[in-house]
């Protein structure tokens, strides 16, 4: 169900990008660029994802970077999803990974950065810190 990536020691996995990308449509450096929120606070309340392939910049203090402008707009996708069909998907990786959506597998959740002390984490409380998802720390425990 899709790959993560280590940032700072820790897995992180984009499930927006994954569910995505899980439709099987999308090319190949296919990202999100911009999400909304629609119909906030209605029925009908949806996230809405656009992306394309950018291009990278070559030259100047942000070469390397990826930029929205210039891009091949026959590659440009919009999606929406609900956030039911975001629960369902992270309850579906969930299941066939072990590992627990709300931290991503790590036991700890970021709650906050600083310049100082940069991100600060705290105990997941979805997993009880485990980093697996509540069925296979049962499945562990003594009966």
């Amino acid at each position: 169900m899709g790959e993560g990536m280590i940032t700072e020691g820790r897995k992180f996995f984009d499930f927006n990008l994954m569910m995505i990308k899980s439709l099987g449509s999308v090319p190949d450096g296919w990202e999100i660029f911009k999400w909304e929120v629609l119909n906030h606070d209605t029925a009908h309340e949806c996230i809405q994802f656009v992306g394309g392939v950018g291009r990278k910049i070559t030259r100047g203090k942000r070469k390397g970077r990826t930029t929205w402008r210039g891009m091949d707009q026959s590659k440009k996708m919009i999606f929406a999803f609900t956030h039911d069909q975001i629960r369902e998907y992270k309850r579906k990786w969930e299941a066939e990974t072990g590992m627990c959506s709300s931290c991503h597998g790590n036991g700890t959740r970021a709650i906050g950065w600083s310049a100082v002390d940069g991100t600060r984490y705290r105990p997941c409380e979805n997993c009880d810190a485990s980093g697996l998802i509540p069925a296979i720390i049962a499945k562990d425990q003594p009966q």
